[in-house]
Formats: C-alpha cells, sequence, structure tokens
C-alpha cells in the first residue's frame, strides 16, 4: 500500500519510541535560549525525558534477554533431551558452547 510506504506493523508500533530522544534534543536546543523559570522546567523535563530513556533501554533489554533465554532453553532441552532452567539466569556473552553429557 502507498500509504504505508510497504512499513510493516513493526516500523509503526517504533516510532513513538523513537520520537522520545528526539524531544530530549529538541528541549535541549530551547534551553539554550530560554531563561528564568523556563530554563528551571525544562531543565526537569529533559532530566524526565532522560529517566524514560533509560528505562526503556533496560526494559528492551530484558525482553530481549528472556527472549534468547527461552532460546536457548529449548535447544538445551532438545540436544539433552533434559529441562534446564535458566529463569534466573542472565546472559553476558553468546558464542559457541560444546556440552559433553555423561551417562
Amino acid at each position: 500500500d502507498k500509504a504505508c510506504r510497504n512499513r510493516d506493523l513493526q516500523s509503526f508500533l517504533i516510532l513513538p519510541i523513537q520520537r522520545i530522544p528526539r524531544y530530549e534534543l529538541l528541549l535541549s536546543q530551547i534551553y539554550k535560549y530560554s531563561g528564568g523559570k523556563d530554563k528551571v522546567t525544562i531543565e526537569k523535563a529533559i532530566e524526565k525525558i532522560n529517566s524514560i530513556c533509560s528505562e526503556i533501554n533496560e526494559t528492551k533489554r530484558d525482553v530481549d534477554n528472556n527472549s534468547r533465554r527461552n532460546q536457548l532453553q529449548s535447544l538445551f532441552a532438545k540436544a539433552s533431551g533434559k529441562k534446564i532452567d535458566l529463569t534466573d539466569e542472565f546472559i553476558r556473552r553468546e558464542g559457541n558452547l560444546h556440552v559433553y553429557w555423561n551417562g
């Protein structure tokens, strides 16, 4: 469809998230040219936006880690025939893994 410019749904869903850092840039520019009470208010808004950006990044990192952890659990289960619980594990690094089972 021409109206969608060949974009899928996910590309539209991410748009509001991509706007948040742009607001920080915009407010930083406005801050440079403002004075008095406005400067304090804008500074608070910038701090809030930075806090929101940090929360979004942490949540995204957690979601990615959970997804990858579930994939690894499934791979281990298929390879070994045993269920491995990685629920409380955080993936720090990825690479080749060789597993040898005794028994």
